[in-house]
């Protein structure tokens, strides 16, 4: 994982003086934590939509082009939701050639 904002401390950096401002690996369990998270709500956020696309389509007191207006609206921000899932997994991946 490529972390840009986080740099190794420099040659002169006393860790018996500041041992709590840099631990690499609490700091990345803490990121990938935010990533699980972000993913988790946008995934949850797609689903309440879909369910909500399924309740309209179904509910029998909605007129034809009101159906038709909310679908197409709630459709619009699903695929908005999938096209920031896609971007926020292009902004989280691993880039083989950054890590070299």
């Amino acid at each position: 994982m490529s972390i840009g904002c986080l740099k190794k401390p420099s040659k002169n950096y006393k860790k018996h003086t500041l041992p709590f401002i840099y631990n690499k690996k609490s700091i990345i369990v803490k990121i990938m934590r935010i990533f699980d998270i972000i993913k988790t709500e946008l995934l949850s956020d797609k689903l309440k939509h879909e369910e909500e696309i399924e309740r309209v389509i179904n509910n029998k007191n909605l007129e034809t082009n009101d159906k038709v207006a909310t679908i197409k609206t709630l459709l619009s921000v699903v695929a908005m939701i999938d096209a920031s899932i896609l971007k926020f997994n292009d902004y989280i991946s691993v880039d083989v050639e950054e890590e070299k």
